[in-house]
């Protein structure tokens, strides 16, 4: 069987062949997103968000928080890669809009822990706000009409963050 054509991408997939349910003939089938992104979570043993191990197994909560956490990472990753242009657009919306899926369905986190753990791995108040336009600028690169965030936070002109409004988390993302 010959290779298939790259038409010049080097995209960290792994494609396979599928029929087409229609002709049958075979067709690449693309995964939804590059899996050099995924940020994988330490699942195995707990710790307490100071740093402490603790040898209890971490409860499903925990795990959403920190599945919330990686996906945001994953978003940074894909949003740095595209603004550096290392990829193009639609790889960086494909990419970029699996991971907002994942988070949606997430479903609720602990907003305080959540926001903790982001912290911990530099993703802070402002990167956060600034994911969220480049989010945007994505999908206005894509043509598509960008997402409107409201976020948990007062801002003021300067962007300037003045504490959480409320303690619900407004964002699928943030």
């Amino acid at each position: 069987m010959e290779p298939l054509p790259t038409y010049g991408r080097k995209w960290n997939l792994d494609a396979k062949l599928v029929a087409c349910l229609f002709c049958g003939v075979s067709v690449m089938a693309v995964p939804s997103h590059d899996k050099r992104y995924d940020v994988k979570l330490e699942e195995s043993s707990g710790g307490s968000w100071f740093g402490g191990q603790t040898n209890t197994t971490k409860s499903h909560a925990e795990l959403q928080d920190e599945r919330y956490v990686s996906y945001m990472m994953s978003i940074d990753l894909v949003l740095h890669d595209w603004e550096a242009n290392k990829i193009g657009n639609h790889e960086a919306l494909a990419n970029a809009d699996f991971y907002m899926k994942k988070i949606t369905g997430i479903g609720k986190v602990d907003a305080a822990r959540a926001r903790f753990l982001l912290l911990q791995k530099g993703l802070g108040d402002r990167r956060r706000m600034d994911l969220q336009l480049e989010y945007q600028e994505l999908k206005k690169a894509c043509g598509l009409k960008p997402p409107e965030f409201r976020s948990g936070f007062n801002t003021n002109h300067h962007g300037d963050s003045h504490g959480p409004v409320g303690r619900k988390k407004q964002l699928p993302c943030c």
